[in-house]
């Protein structure tokens, strides 16, 4: 299973590192979520911070978002559900967004059309499982005639 996702995610990568092929990569990738089992590496983290280049003890030098998460947990308890849900934080603390946003689900047409108007070329948000996203580019002039369902 862990495979098959690498493979989807290695599609994504532009470039490989110099003198790795994708099974290299995904072969060192374990190696090194071996040898860091409390980190939890992420294959995004892998890639972005180049823990293929990196010994051990430099790795363990690098936090990563579960170690993070881990840490922060007992003292943001009370505003976890603010954060870890987009819509949730988006209704409550929209003073703070320096961008304009629109949740479908709970907007009309008219709304919609509004919003494309008013913004010209906005970006759909698409949740799907697994807490990723789907993003989709809607420019005015494609926007008029379609409301996709579910995207924030």
């Amino acid at each position: 299973m862990l495979h098959k996702r690498w493979r989807g995610y290695i599609q994504g990568v532009r470039e490989l590192p110099e003198g790795f092929t994708a099974e290299q990569l995904f072969h060192d990738y374990l190696k090194v979520r071996r040898s860091n089992p409390e980190k939890r590496v992420s294959m995004s983290e892998y890639m972005i911070f180049g823990f293929y280049g990196l010994t051990t003890a430099q790795q363990k030098q690098y936090l990563t978002d579960v170690e993070a998460t881990l840490l922060m947990r007992p003292y943001n308890s009370a505003a976890e559900p603010y954060l870890k849900s987009k819509v949730t934080f988006l209704k409550n603390f929209t003073q703070f967004v320096s961008r304009g946003w629109l949740y479908l689900p709970e907007s009309d047409l008219a709304a919609f059309d509004a919003f494309v108007h008013r913004y010209h070329s906005i970006a759909l948000n698409r949740s799907i499982p697994a807490g990723a996203s789907a993003f989709r580019k809607l420019t005015e002039a494609s926007g008029r005639s379609t409301r996709p369902a579910g995207a924030v």
